[in-house]
């Protein structure tokens, strides 16, 4: 059976649709980075799969490669049947011959056991999910109802200026490298809605802000993926944030979800752009971040939830 084939079908019987066409070969071929994909097969048929992209961090003048955990899953009539764990030991050896300093991610409440489990991460607990109301919310119980579902796809014209933009980016604490090249992979996601919203001084660039789209039970969600200022400004990062407010009032959402652990310089941002906690169902399902270091020399800071910059973007959800 060719893997592709076996892996879009694994995928339809663990989540009971299929996906866009081409999001296999985005994750795991099209990024700056090849991702690793390894399957588990029995009786010639694929019943599991799981795989890594790679990202470049950066805390200061350090560096490293993480590969991120994606696209994680097992058959049903195979779970609980060391299928995981096999895979995820495959996964690790893999990334360390592929150079990978940091190994982790996202996973929800069927997979957080295991990747602490079977690949000794460490979690930083339940990321914490805040969200901007934009309307009044009738009939709240929709939210329940059923898991999201993509809108008309919507890609980003981007300016002419990225380049020079993201070469002059500087944030503090530990990060996704956003290069111009990462961020134009980014949101090249098949069947991805995005939106792209810029701050400007005088015509010099100074701030973007990229929003995605979901629509959950009846409710339609914007999502901050990216927020980004050049600018030693006070309150450069609240101008682009309120750019975004404005820009998912005009495109009719209901709310705007963000996530950011307390004690983060994004927490603070939020907060004062009136983001209320809430509850982790609004999007789908309970999320936790959680990180290994495959290269002992690592910052501590690798390891803190505190020093971590994490946006939607950092994610495979939206």
């Amino acid at each position: 059976m060719d893997d592709l084939e076996g892996i879009e079908g694994l995928f339809v019987e663990v989540f009971g649709k299929e996906r866009p066409k081409g999001s296999y070969s985005w994750l795991f071929h099209d990024g700056l980075h090849k991702g690793i994909s390894v399957v588990a097969e029995a009786q010639g048929e694929i019943v599991g799969h799981a795989g890594t992209i790679a990202r470049m961090l950066n805390y200061g003048e350090q560096e490293v490669l993480m590969g991120t955990s994606v696209d994680a899953m097992t058959h049903p009539l195979w779970q609980k049947r060391g299928v995981n764990k096999l895979l995820s030991e495959r996964l690790i050896q893999e990334n360390l011959e592929a150079g990978v300093g940091l190994y982790g991610g996202f996973s929800n409440e069927n997979s957080s056991h295991a990747a602490i489990k079977h690949q000794g991460r460490l979690s930083f607990g339940p990321v914490p999910l805040l969200i901007r109301p934009l309307k009044i919310m009738t009939r709240p119980w929709r939210i329940l109802s059923s898991p999201p579902d993509p809108l008309e796809s919507q890609g980003i014209e981007w300016p002419k200026d990225l380049d020079d933009f993201c070469a002059s980016l500087n944030f503090r604490g530990v990060g996704t490298v956003r290069s111009s090249a990462y961020l134009r992979w980014r949101y090249q996601r098949p069947g991805g809605a995005f939106y792209l919203v810029e701050q400007r001084n005088q015509g010099n660039l100074q701030g973007i802000g990229v929003l995605g789209l979901r629509i959950k039970g009846g409710l339609k969600l914007g999502f901050v993926m990216e927020i980004l200022s050049n600018s030693e400004e006070k309150n450069a990062r609240s101008k682009v944030l309120q750019a975004l407010i404005d820009q998912a009032k005009e495109l009719g959402c209901d709310g705007l979800c963000a996530i950011a652990y307390r004690g983060t310089e994004l927490r603070k941002t939020y907060t004062r752009s009136a983001f209320i906690p809430t509850w982790p169902r609004l999007v789908g399902e309970h999320l936790e971040f959680s990180v290994r270091t495959l290269n002992p020399a690592l910052s501590e800071e690798f390891l803190s939830s505190k020093a971590w910059h994490l946006t939607w973007g950092d994610s495979d959800l939206v």
